[in-house]
């Protein structure tokens, strides 16, 4: 991969590491199994809801602690960004859902309502956080000025309070974390999608000037 931006003519097929995303998906499985058994726990219930993507004999680490791998999608979108990995923990979760489906019955039961399908600031920070002043520090992580907010990277619905808002990734994200190199519904009416080889020369039907066509080449 580039370091300065992703190879967007990478064959379409995910690799094993989910593009980067698979350590925090191992640890957040288990993090969301640990909080089910919990709430299931002091209901008495045994209800049959579990990641897809939960490996029981997993390690569990520390949220902050993940090591993200070097030349994936995600750490080139966490080296533009500036983002941290609590950032990606947030962003991850907020994914989850167009993973799997699975993670929307699960998150309506943490969450007690049917109308929350996405997670809730609320649930990230009963996931990530152990006490109440980490989830109120914590909370300068949403603010529009925070990376992912001010980057539009995460978008929150418009909940009164702050701890009801739900997550809902950018659509260009989950293109970028999910290989789905297709056109951006929000430019469909005024631009075109091409696909070029390696050997295409893309500036030689481009009404450019030399000096700008010599920059696109370097």
């Amino acid at each position: 991969m580039n370091k300065h931006y992703p190879d967007w003519n990478q064959e379409a097929e995910i690799p094993p590491d989910l593009n980067g995303l698979q350590p925090i998906l191992e640890t957040l499985d288990y993090l969301i199994t640990n909080a089910l058994s919990s709430l299931q726990s002091q209901e008495k219930t045994n209800i049959d809801l579990q990641p897809s993507n939960f490996q029981p004999t997993e390690i569990p680490r520390e949220p902050t602690s993940i090591q993200i791998l070097e030349d994936t999608l995600l750490a080139w979108l966490q080296t533009t960004f500036n983002l941290s990995t609590f950032d990606l923990y947030i962003l991850t979760i907020a994914l989850t859902p167009e993973l799997d489906k699975q993670y929307e019955k699960i998150y309506v039961y943490l969450q007690d309502n049917i109308n929350h399908k996405r997670p809730t600031v609320d649930l990230v920070f009963s996931l990530l956080c152990s006490t109440v002043p980490e989830k109120l520090s914590r909370r300068k992580h949403f603010f529009s000025n925070a990376p992912l907010i001010n980057h539009k990277l995460l978008h929150l619905s418009s909940e009164v309070t702050l701890l009801s808002q739900q997550l809902i990734p950018d659509a260009q994200v989950i293109r970028l974390l999910l290989n789905q190199h297709d056109l951006d519904s929000r430019l469909v009416s005024c631009c075109q999608l091409l696909e070029i080889n390696s050997t295409y020369e893309f500036t030689d039907n481009l009404y450019l000037q030399e000096d700008v066509q010599n920059k696109l080449h370097d």
